[in-house]
């Protein structure tokens, strides 16, 4: 089997360069000097209440950096974590897979489903409060009794 050998092409080099000094290039000397640690006219330290956060704090998204514990995995733990352990499961038994298969129920309904047992259908009889969630009827006396006398006065009242 052969080799290949690449035609000899020359590439320029990409600008900026990383040998560049970008600070300068980019005209970012005086933020550089207002936010740094030592004063270069003096050699004084400084605080760090200058920062840089003041500077690009227009700008979108977060400017803080998470400690340690605030950071999710990143994909470099992810890589170094141990393989996870295969766990050994039962194969599925297909009397159980086929009971879980649903058809579409034909256009006169499901067999032997009677909609007049559901809440929402009203009973024969004409009591509208057979099948549903409505008060009982001595509930319904309780409230029509209430609303005739009105409010309890204040100090009857339970307290909560």
């Amino acid at each position: 089997m052969g080799s290949y050998l690449a035609p000899q092409v020359k590439y320029q080099r990409g600008e900026p360069s990383g040998k560049d000094n970008l600070i300068e290039l980019y005209h970012l000397t005086e933020i550089a000097n207002s936010v740094a640690r030592q004063d270069p006219v003096t050699g004084a330290k400084r605080k760090l209440r200058k920062s840089y956060k003041n500077h690009i704090a227009d700008l979108p998204g977060k400017h803080t950096i998470p400690t340690r514990g605030e950071t999710v995995w990143s994909l470099v733990e992810l890589a170094h974590m141990p393989a996870p352990t295969r766990v050994d499961m039962p194969d599925l038994n297909l009397g159980l897979l086929n009971n879980l298969r649903f058809e579409k129920a034909p256009a006169t309904g499901v067999p032997g489903f009677d909609p007049k047992l559901l809440a929402t259908a009203t009973p024969q009889n004409g009591d509208i409060y057979a099948y549903s969630a409505a008060p009982s009827p001595a509930d319904r006396k309780d409230r029509k009794k209430r609303k005739e006398v009105g409010p309890l006065p204040a100090e009857k009242r339970r307290k909560l």
